[in-house]
């Protein structure tokens, strides 16, 4: 009979421990799903960070070609008004030096529609070099915004994983506490058992 009861209790404490192993392994388990997703979540929190530094100086290098377009631009304008005014002065000497009056007639006539066309190759050099500035701009707001985004769903990616492994750790948390519980009757039936077992005293 003694055998029996201590057989009886060496069952019920290898059972303890069994609880209480397995309650340790599902929160070491819980620990380690939480410590990935927070290394995840990082992850992904600096890799949304990195697309928006690097979309930033995108966009920092398109608003430095939109100034040159624009510096450009001028300058085209520039070379253009000195050619075109060098042609009509070319001219100009030309008639003069062939006896022509260049105060009248057809000097003056070329003059002024080369002083036109002119003005109106300067609108086009000036609305060609706006254009292509104007690209550059919306480039750089592109770029901001793509890099923008790119953050905000790193982020957002990162908050489900976290909230991921979290939720993954109360389980095996929550798995622990149910192999406890769930073994708790077991004991109580058992410690009954090996009770009832005992003499009673006279």
């Amino acid at each position: 009979m003694a055998v029996m009861t201590a057989l009886a209790i060496a069952s019920l404490a290898a059972t303890g421990v069994s609880m209480v192993q397995q309650a340790r392994g599902a929160r070491k388990a819980a620990k380690a799903v939480e410590a990935a997703g927070i290394e995840v979540a990082r992850a992904q929190t600096e890799a949304g960070d990195e697309a928006k530094r690097i979309a930033e100086a995108n966009a920092v290098q398109a608003e430095l070609d939109a100034l040159d377009a624009r510096r450009r631009g001028v300058e085209d304008e520039n070379v253009l008004s000195r050619d075109v005014r060098q042609q009509i002065g070319a001219s100009r000497a030309g008639y003069a030096a062939q006896g022509v009056d260049v105060t009248m007639g057809t000097p003056v006539d070329l003059r002024t529609s080369g002083e036109q066309l002119l003005q109106s190759e300067l609108v086009r050099v000036r609305r060609n070099a706006e254009r292509e500035a104007l690209g550059y701009t919306t480039e750089a707001a592109n770029y901001r915004t793509a890099g923008d985004y790119a953050q905000r769903t790193a982020r957002n990616q990162a908050r489900a994983t976290l909230l991921g492994a979290q939720a993954g750790a109360t389980a095996s948390r929550s798995a622990g506490t149910a192999a406890i519980l769930g073994g708790v009757p077991h004991l109580i039936g058992g410690v009954r058992d090996v009770r009832a077992s005992w003499p009673k005293p006279r």
